[in-house]
């Protein structure tokens, strides 16, 4: 009788909230077990060995290496910060809290502009989403540059939506900025970043706002100018990347291995560009259907509507945020492309982590409001995702080792 009593008193506001602070205990709770953590990837000694050196030379061997240099400047800083507080924590783990501050940052613009624009239920679901879905909770300790790429991603897109609703010129700048961080982070991060930039031009194009267009094409040309800066580097990396290469042939089968990687947290990307062959997780099944059912609802709304015109018209009408899953299609689409075009193995599922976040964006705005028009079908979606992110998040804990060496002393010269 007081459970009945307590779920009538769940408002939309209490569900977002009760689903805000599962994801800040869970971001806390991962970080603390990676303290107590002996296991290091082989890519973070890297990452770890790389920032002990000066800045001239980590940016040095950034160009002779695969990645731009932002990330490893970030990291420095941080166990820089560390050192000279005198703190008594490892470099791997100052390094994992260097990782874990963007889901930080992502939840506090979660709570102070994502309540206000799609609602605090909206922004509830997407911090948990962002914590628990597969491959998520693995790099919020991962000491690499994803975290980072994620944020700026998703501050781009942000920023793209609040230019489909003002003129305030800002907001140019906002995603100019955004975009030479995201170009100097992680080169996939940029195509993310440039794949907003294809979304936004499409979305305004509905309105015939050349204005607008104009203006985002001119902050692009202008953000990714200053990339110029780096272009010997790429091209020299793009040299030394071959058949040979770690990464392996890009083949549409990375299509089926990245699906098996986005939704079950078992499937941890390997040295090649294929997924570790370990069975399938229940996570997979929970989140499937609900991204089937979703599918389906969002479908059948726009064909209920008859005429191409009238489709348009609610295209319009609908919130730019809520097209964030169409980047993971432009990403990949553009990624194998560049692949065919330069003729190397550049793709690897792990890359297309980056725009992740914005799919569930998407889908946390489609079962948000699915509360106020249909109860029972929004009801059915949010228990299947939180069976789908409670058990993603139990296989992360228990994975989050795989692919790491053990460190039998945390006073290792790499940590």
């Amino acid at each position: 009788m007081m459970i009945n009593r307590y779920i009538k008193q769940l408002t939309d506001k209490r569900i977002g909230y009760i689903f805000m602070s599962c994801a800040l205990i869970l971001i806390l709770i991962n970080l603390i077990f990676h303290y107590f953590s002996y296991y290091v990837r082989y890519d973070e000694i890297y990452t770890l060995t790389l920032i002990k050196d000066t800045v001239p030379n980590i940016i040095h061997q950034c160009s002779l290496d695969v990645h731009p240099p932002l990330h490893y400047l970030i990291v420095k800083a941080f166990v820089s910060t560390g050192h000279l507080l005198h703190l008594p924590l490892t470099d791997k783990f100052l390094g994992d809290i260097s990782s874990t501050v963007p889901y930080l940052l992502l939840l506090v613009f979660s709570y102070k502009f994502l309540c206000k624009d799609i609602g605090v239920l909206g922004a509830g679901l997407f911090s948990f989403c962002m914590i628990s879905m597969p491959q998520m909770l693995l790099y919020a300790t991962d000491v690499r540059m994803y975290s980072w790429g994620m944020l700026f991603a998703v501050l781009s897109f942000y920023t793209a939506y609040k230019i489909t609703l003002n003129n305030n010129k800002i907001y140019y700048f906002f995603i100019g900025f955004f975009t030479v961080l995201s170009l100097y982070t992680q080169y996939y991060v940029g195509i993310t970043v440039f794949s907003i930039y294809l979304l936004l031009f499409g979305y305004l194009s509905l309105y015939n706002n050349w204005i607008k267009i104009k203006r985002i094409i001119l902050t692009g040309i202008i953000s990714f100018g200053t990339f110029g800066f780096w272009i010997p580097s790429l091209i020299s990396q793009v040299k030394y990347v071959s058949s040979s290469f770690w990464i392996a042939e890009t083949t549409t089968d990375i299509l089926y291995n990245f699906v098996l990687y986005f939704l079950s947290a078992t499937k941890l990307g390997d040295t090649t560009s294929t997924v570790v062959y370990s069975p399938i997780g229940l996570d997979s099944l929970f989140l499937s259907i609900l991204i089937i059912v979703l599918g389906y609802i969002s479908i059948k709304y726009l064909l209920d509507q008859g005429d191409v015109n009238s489709v348009i018209d609610k295209l319009k009408e609908t919130n730019f945020l809520t097209f964030g899953f169409c980047i993971i299609f432009l990403v990949i689409i553009l990624s194998f492309y560049a692949s065919n075009i330069i003729n190397k193995p550049i793709l690897h599922v792990r890359y297309l982590v980056i725009s992740i976040p914005l799919f569930w964006l998407s889908v946390s705005i489609l079962i948000s409001r699915l509360y106020k028009s249909n109860k029972q079908i929004f009801s059915v979606c949010l228990i299947l995702l939180l069976i789908g992110g409670s058990i993603s998040t139990y296989y992360s804990f228990n994975t989050s080792y795989i692919q790491g060496v053990e460190v039998n002393s945390m006073t290792d010269a790499l940590i």
